[in-house]
């Protein structure tokens, strides 16, 4: 069922009103236990918000990128953006996390066939924003880490995440108009038999 909507969303993927957004906070003590327990070395020492959002989120939002990047991460280059408060100690702690993060688990994983999976590129950039990203559930958060997500850079965890549902837990929202055209009348019939809902926002 993953790989069906991994497709029907690549079918509508940038669409006006189709978007991923998806946040998760990383605690401290959380990062700590990664560390010690070696799922991620070098997992860093502080607190982090981790913002999943397609490219016209982003746009939408206020917060604009070069077109460039935006035809990097379509193109399957895997694109964080790192808010300008961090230090260069902890910009480097924070890029080692996010790499070793993003490299786990693709050797001998052949269940999804994206330009990342086979190209492996990450770019970071720094970026300013005086606003904030909605979280959703914990309302604006300021400076959070940012995976610009695409069908062509995403990993296999999470093109299996496309198919959860809620507000914290799923990554595709949809506005109204977009779940009219796209949900009521372009569904994929086995994935109607399998309930699958949608945030709409």
């Amino acid at each position: 069922m993953s790989k069906d909507m991994y497709n029907w969303y690549q079918s509508i993927e940038g669409k006006d009103g189709v978007y991923i957004l998806n946040s998760v906070h990383y605690s401290t003590k959380l990062l700590r236990e990664w560390c010690d327990s070696h799922y991620n070395i070098h997992a860093p020492d502080m607190d982090l918000w981790y913002f999943t959002v397609s490219p016209n989120y982003l746009i939408d939002t206020g917060l604009d990128l070069p077109e460039k990047l935006i035809d990097q991460a379509k193109n399957g280059t895997r694109l964080y953006l790192l808010p300008d408060i961090y230090s260069e100690e902890d910009k480097n702690k924070i890029i080692s996390f996010l790499t070793t993060d993003a490299l786990n688990g693709l050797d001998g994983n052949n269940l999804l066939e994206t330009r990342f999976q086979n190209e492996r590129t990450i770019v970071f950039e720094t970026y300013h924003y005086d606003g904030g990203l909605d979280s959703l559930t914990q309302g604006e958060i300021k400076n959070p880490i940012i995976y610009v997500a695409t069908t062509q850079n995403m990993k296999f965890i999470e093109s299996e995440s496309l198919i959860a549902t809620g507000i914290e837990d799923g990554y595709i929202k949809l506005t109204e108009e977009a779940y009219t055209k796209y949900v009521r009348k372009q569904f994929p019939e086995n994935l109607k038999k399998n309930q699958v809902t949608f945030i709409k926002h």
